[in-house]
């Protein structure tokens, strides 16, 4: 009898390793996606804000279709990940008297889907960075 409560209780703790094991290595591949997301977008702010208006660096951006993507295969995986990005230019303000305009650049970076999102098992599957740049003498409405 004792040997049966024993073998109950080591089969009870191993399934609580093991779980707790493939946990953490679904959290280890999902903090690998969200650091490239992160180092992605900065980029891409980096890029935007050294390009300057009307396209922020985006070689076919035409009515505000500020938009692209990229594959890039993380350490681990066997595939490679798609991650989708957009950049919104909010004009925060335009005045003579400033020679020129301010403007919020929001960097958005998703993967696994067409839209950002959350997914139950994985939690949030976006990323997404805001950096205000001053353009001086941009001209325009």
């Amino acid at each position: 009898m004792e040997i049966m409560v024993a073998l109950g209780v080591m089969a009870v703790v191993t399934l609580l390793v093991v779980g707790t094991l493939a946990r953490l290595l679904n959290t280890g591949g999902k903090s690998a996606h969200q650091v490239a997301a992160m180092l992605l977008a900065q980029e891409i702010l980096e890029t935007s804000a050294a390009s300057g208006p009307p396209q922020w660096g985006f070689p076919s951006a035409g009515a505000g279709n500020l938009r692209g993507e990229r594959s890039l295969r993380l350490p681990g995986d066997q595939s490679d990940t798609l991650f989708q990005y957009k950049l919104d230019a909010i004009r925060l303000r335009k005045s003579p008297a400033d020679l020129g305009t301010v403007t919020q650049l929001t960097v958005t970076v998703w993967w696994w889907g067409d839209e950002p999102k959350s997914r139950a098992e994985l939690g949030r599957t976006s990323v997404e960075l805001a950096r205000t740049v001053y353009v001086r003498g941009e001209t325009g409405p």
